[in-house]
This record gives C-alpha cells, sequence and structure tokens, in this order.
C-alpha cells in the first residue's frame, strides 16, 4: 500500500448545475466535492472506496458542520483542501478547507465518519483498521468539530419527503449531500434572501429508498431547525444558522 500524504487538494470551477438560483454554490454540491476530495485522498494511498469494499470498511457520515465565510460563485474557481483531523472514540474526522486562488478562506468544515461493514452495516471499531494508516493533522486549523444538535421542544411537522432512486448512493443509502438539499427546501420563505452562516447535520439513521420522512421544523431569529422521522424512528438533525443583515435579492 502506498503512503496517503498529509492532505489533498483538487481546484474546482463552479459550473451552472453546482450552483443555485442566486449563482452561490449549492451547500448540497459542496458536500458531494468534499465527498470526491475524501475519495481522492484516500485514492493517492491505493484506498479508493473498491478497495476499502472490499476490505470489508466504509466510511459512513455521522456528522457534519460547514462555516461559510462567503459562498463560492458560478464560473469561479477555487481550491478544495482535505486532511484527516484524527480519531476520538470510534469516529474518524476529516477536515475540509474551500479557499479562493488566493488562498483566503471561503469554507470550513469538518465530519465524523464511522467506520462501518458494508454488508451487515454494523459498526466497527478503529482498532478494526488497524492496517489503515492515516496521516492525523491534529494541530492544524479547522473548523469547530461537529456538535449534537439540541432541538427545540416544539418541532411541528409540516411536511413529508419519499426517499427516491436517484438519492441513493453506492452504500445503498441516501447520499449525505441529498439532506442539504432537503435542508434548504424546507426553509420558511423569510430565509431565503439572507446569507447562510453555518450548517450542522446529525446523521442518526440511514434512509432508504422507498422511505417515507416526516419532516418538522422550526424557527428562531437567526436560525432554523429541521428534523426527519420515519416509522423505524429518527432519521437526521439540522440546524442552519444565518448572518443577521438580510442579503439584497440577486
Amino acid at each position: 500500500m502506498k503512503k496517503i500524504p498529509d492532505d489533498f487538494t483538487r481546484e474546482i470551477k463552479i459550473t451552472s448545475f453546482d450552483a443555485d438560483c442566486r449563482l452561490n454554490l449549492r451547500l448540497s454540491a459542496a458536500l458531494r466535492f468534499q465527498q470526491e476530495a475524501g475519495d481522492g485522498h484516500l485514492s493517492e494511498g491505493g484506498l479508493d472506496h473498491t478497495v476499502l469494499r472490499k476490505k470489508g470498511l466504509v466510511f459512513v457520515i455521522s456528522r457534519a458542520f460547514v462555516w461559510v465565510n462567503r459562498l463560492p460563485r458560478y464560473g469561479e474557481t477555487v481550491r478544495l483542501t482535505t486532511w484527516s483531523r484524527g480519531i476520538i472514540g470510534s469516529q474518524f474526522f476529516r477536515c475540509y478547507r474551500f479557499t479562493d486562488m488566493d488562498g483566503g478562506i471561503l469554507m470550513d468544515n469538518m465530519s465524523a465518519f464511522a467506520p462501518v461493514d458494508p454488508d451487515s452495516h454494523k459498526l466497527l471499531r478503529p482498532f478494526a483498521a488497524e492496517w489503515l494508516v492515516l496521516p492525523h493533522l491534529r494541530d492544524r486549523e479547522c473548523g469547530p468539530q461537529p456538535e449534537k444538535i439540541k432541538l427545540p421542544e416544539k418541532m411541528p411537522e409540516n411536511a413529508k419527503r419519499k426517499i427516491k432512486f436517484s438519492d441513493i448512493d453506492c452504500n445503498g443509502h441516501m447520499n449525505n449531500a441529498v439532506y442539504a438539499d432537503i435542508v434548504c427546501d424546507h426553509l420558511p420563505d423569510s430565509f431565503y434572501c439572507r446569507t447562510v452562516k453555518s450548517l450542522t447535520l446529525n446523521f442518526k439513521n440511514e434512509a432508504l429508498w422507498g422511505d417515507e420522512l416526516v419532516l418538522a421544523g422550526c424557527e428562531e431569529e437567526n436560525a432554523v431547525y429541521i428534523s426527519g422521522r420515519y416509522e423505524r424512528g429518527e432519521c437526521f438533525a439540522a440546524k442552519m444558522e444565518f448572518n443577521k443583515k438580510k442579503d439584497a435579492k440577486k
């Protein structure tokens, strides 16, 4: 097995299908870019998704935090760098940083991943993957660690979302990026003209093709909470924070 480098960087040009109607990078597209960058980092050591699966391991995201200084714009070229932050308990932490071509920080993100058996979907302890030697850059500056969301007590149910074929990824469940779209699709109208400050996602149980999520939500002055449940229990929780000042519509 080849040595995995300390980090991995790729340049990305924001295309029309990466951008929203205001020409800003979609948060779901940012999560997809991050997923690809993480795979690219491991692939540098000969450990792409296919190899990991054959070895009896896949990484399933459990929490994510996205901090936004400025969303990249349609047509802009940016750099995305990722590195491993280390292991805490049974979780692998990975950092992602989007910068402009001058090095200015656009977005700082951190996600937690659980090692899982691809067939049984049971959690694996990190010692079960001793062969996976990652360079952990614990001292490198990164965004805040994703925290457990404390949902408000009153969260009225206000929508349902059926899981479709196109939502499912190669691990057999809804891809993590789709959750960002679900959150954005169910924001109160008054928040669509405001700029995003951060997004926190807690992934509690996987969503499968055919599941129907019952969505509940509430808003505060500068934040929106959204959760999804189904017949098996809790699926996800999200908190999206916004800057105080409203933007003019573009």
